[in-house]
């Protein structure tokens, strides 16, 4: 309440709480009885899943790269968790879950190594984000829970519903469009804190862009997009376009330091082979 009514002062610098809980859709009245919205359910609830039980994140580790095959000991897999709470909950409890199961890695910028998380944090916190604020809430979608699973190579989040509005594979992170089936939950959330002077989601339509900026600085493939009409999910390699031996390779070359951009385009047309083509390069360095 404090920060709305601090960010537009002329429209709710005089309304009461429950006026601007109303305005904001948190809550609607019923026969006299102020309750809550599911959008304000999802954003301020302690545990949504007392009433909606699906509405929830699964985390699931395999030891192979593919469901189904058994790992060296016969395990299916070696983790397995559910992250119950609000949007802002769920988000933290899924981060924690990714980093006990990623390794450090190295990354580049210029020539010089430095090392982070197997995936970026800031990547996986888009694609989450993403995953929660996007996915389809219909009465009919209820049951799904927006899923992650993680391989030895890859990490892939998997959330009901395709995409939605004016929006292709091919146009997200280049185009600047927002477009959401759920468009009173990203309202609320843009104003809703996850960490402190963060909120939750920006709704800029910026997040997929910063997802593909993040593995261009780390020297990652881009994220691959998969509208299954029914279901919408982003797989992320984490092989990265810059090993070792990229590295010693290029390091070879006469030319001059090269940028994250220069360095990523070459390693793509090492490890693809062929020609760089003006769609390629976009796709590899944002």
């Amino acid at each position: 309440m404090e920060r709305i009514r601090t960010t537009r002062p002329t429209i709710f610098r005089d309304r009461t709480d429950a006026e601007i809980r109303r305005m904001f859709n948190i809550t609607v009245t019923v026969d006299g009885i102020e309750i809550p919205t599911l959008a304000g359910l999802l954003t301020f609830g302690t545990f949504p899943q007392q009433f909606l039980p699906q509405l929830n994140v699964t985390v699931v580790a395999y030891p192979t790269g593919m469901p189904g095959v058994l790992g060296p000991r016969g395990e299916r897999f070696t983790d397995n968790q559910a992250i119950d709470g609000n949007v802002a909950a769920m988000l933290a409890g899924t981060l924690e879950v990714l980093r006990r199961h990623m390794k450090r890695r190295g990354i580049v910028e210029g020539l010089v190594r430095l090392e982070e998380w197997e995936y970026p944090t800031e990547v996986l916190r888009e694609a989450i984000v993403n995953a929660l604020v996007h996915r389809d809430y219909s009465a009919a979608a209820r049951g799904a829970q927006v899923q992650v699973e993680i391989f030895p190579d890859r990490l892939v989040i998997r959330n009901p519903g395709g995409l939605f509005g004016p929006v292709s594979e091919g146009e997200l992170g280049f185009v600047p469009t927002t477009s959401s089936r759920n468009s009173a939950l990203l309202k609320i959330l843009e104003d809703a804190h996850a960490e402190p002077g963060r909120s939750v989601c920006e709704n800029r339509g910026s997040g997929i862009a910063a997802m593909r900026a993040e593995l261009v600085r780390a020297g990652m493939q881009p994220p691959h997009f998969r509208d299954l009409v029914a279901s919408f999910e982003v797989e992320i390699s984490n092989e990265s376009l810059l090993d070792q031996e990229t590295l010693d390779w290029i390091a070879g070359f006469s030319a001059g330091p090269l940028a994250a951009t220069q360095l990523s385009a070459v390693g793509y047309l090492r490890r693809q082979g062929g020609t760089l083509t003006n769609a390629a390069y976009r796709s590899v360095t944002g």
